[in-house]
């Protein structure tokens, strides 16, 4: 376990780079493979949001089993066998010629994701001093957020004119070059837990992280429907450049990712994830109401600064009331309501946007943020601040 105060390791930085390669790569799907699957698999929005569905209900079946191996097995060669495979994957969609097979390829994919990214955040919390843990996370969160604001904006440009197929080995070059990266992090030395040797199902789950968990499944729900619908609503309103949507969403995520860890780690969440709701709410309705590019690209910095205060504040919430053998399970359990919230946005926002419109699904998504509001603070931060004090 990491016994100093100092943050910025070389393995820190090697850890934050490959995963500023590796959401770089992840992000050139979000944009391009609903046009991709329009396109070229002649896919409506139903059946587009069952694409992304699928992706992260196999994230979702994975991440539990994931988070129990890493903890009694060890995070590195877990991590590095499925970051390989997880960079393969992206190039095998060039092959793809019927939706079927995008959809098992997307399964695939999401499996790889699921161990991946549960056994890195995992390996980082492991690397972040416990004083530290909301800033280290944070600024962890920004290389994502970099990949986020990256990603799709150069996806879109390789893409251009259909050219899917150089954008897809382009994702898996960059996923690769990640991998070599991570490949030369030190990991800090596995002590496995031998108390509790025996296979249990209950172990799968860690109880202790479930009214955080919930919250962020809520909050997800609104922010799947979001980033897989935004390029088509971009369509609708006749706005040109989805890419920048990405653009200034990532800069939201990262300003304030950069002060909302420091703030947490020093004041505790209350106020920090009060502001972070209202930021997402406001961008939601903005989105929703005003029709056209000002409140297009305004939604987008809202919508980030949001989401870029509640999801680090959240991770630094589940780890902080666990003990270091059960972090991997703790991690698990919080990405796995990521995954069922974007996936479950996916399919409802799906199904809204192909019997309504965008514009009624994201007032929908806006409703759906406030309930989570209300439910953090009648159930889940009263939780989590009885079991802070405990520990």
């Amino acid at each position: 376990m990491q016994q100093t105060d100092k943050l910025w390791t070389k393995n820190f930085v090697l850890m934050c780079f490959s995963n500023l390669l590796l959401s770089v790569a992840f992000y050139f799907l979000i944009p391009c493979l609903p046009v991709f699957l329009e396109k070229v698999m002649q896919a409506d929005k139903t059946q587009i949001g069952i694409v992304f569905a699928v992706y992260t209900l196999a994230a979702l079946l994975i991440r539990p089993l994931t988070g129990y191996f890493v903890d009694f097995y060890g995070r590195s060669l877990i991590f590095l066998i499925s970051f390989f495979i997880f960079s393969l994957i992206f190039g095998l969609f060039s092959f793809a010629v019927t939706l079927s097979q995008v959809i098992i390829l997307r399964f695939v994919h999401g499996l790889a994701w699921g161990i991946s990214t549960t056994s890195s955040s995992t390996v980082i919390v492991d690397l972040i001093p416990e004083k530290r843990r909301g800033e280290g996370l944070g600024y962890f969160g920004i290389s994502m957020t970099i990949g986020l604001a990256l990603g799709p904006y150069l996806g879109t440009i390789i893409a251009g004119n259909n050219h899917f197929e150089t954008m897809f080995f382009t994702a898996s070059a960059l996923s690769l070059s990640g991998f070599i990266m991570a490949s030369l992090v030190k990991y800090p030395r596995f002590s496995r837990n031998t108390k509790h040797n025996k296979f249990e199902w209950s172990k799968l789950i860690e109880t202790s992280s479930i009214p955080v968990s919930l919250i962020i499944l809520l909050v997800c729900v609104s922010y799947g429907g979001v980033i897989i619908f935004i390029s088509l609503y971009a369509s609708e309103l006749a706005i040109e450049n989805s890419g920048l949507f990405f653009l200034i969403y990532a800069a939201g995520l990262a300003l304030s990712r950069l002060k909302s860890g420091k703030i947490f780690d020093k004041y505790g969440p209350k106020k920090i994830s009060l502001s972070g709701f209202l930021f997402l709410m406001l961008g939601l309705f903005v989105l929703s109401l005003i029709k056209n590019a000002y409140g297009f690209y305004i939604s987008a910095l809202f919508i980030g600064i949001g989401f870029g205060i509640i999801f680090p504040v959240f991770q630094a919430m589940v780890n902080n009331i666990v003990d270091f053998s059960k972090r991997g399970v703790a991690n698990s359990t919080f990405f796995t309501a990521v995954d069922l919230g974007i996936g479950l946005g996916a399919v409802i926002s799906g199904i809204l946007a192909e019997h309504f419109s965008l514009s009624f699904t994201f007032i929908v998504c806006s409703v759906i943020v406030v309930a989570a509001c209300l439910l953090f603070f009648i159930y889940a931060l009263p939780y989590y601040l009885r079991k802070a004090g405990k520990k």
